[in-house]
């Protein structure tokens, strides 16, 4: 990460709009972190497929359950360092990729 410190708002948002609460660990936000760089440097994963690799199943009462993307805004914050060989492009595309 850029630097050690966490977003104040890491306690208080939900990680996806099917979820009930927010995460309860005290580190998540750098597991999330790590998970990410992990999988742009091996893969190069856009925002859309982390959302998809993040996701799961929301449930519909007595409707049946159905596949829900997370959230993609904390995949855009950015927690990569800017000094990391992994890069954001442009955010309006929304594709993560290795640099040249």
């Amino acid at each position: 990460m850029a630097d050690d410190k966490v977003p104040e708002w890491t306690d208080i948002v939900k990680t996806a709009t099917f979820k009930g609460l927010a995460p309860n660990g005290p580190d998540w936000y750098y597991i999330r972190a790590a998970s990410i760089a992990m999988k742009i440097y091996s893969s190069g994963l856009s925002i859309g497929a982390f959302q998809r690799v993040y996701g799961g199943r929301k449930r519909n009462c007595s409707a049946p359950s159905h596949f829900c993307k997370s959230s993609g805004g904390i995949i855009r914050q950015d927690p990569i360092d800017k000094s990391s060989p992994v890069s954001l492009r442009s955010r309006a595309v929304d594709q993560v990729s290795r640099p040249a």
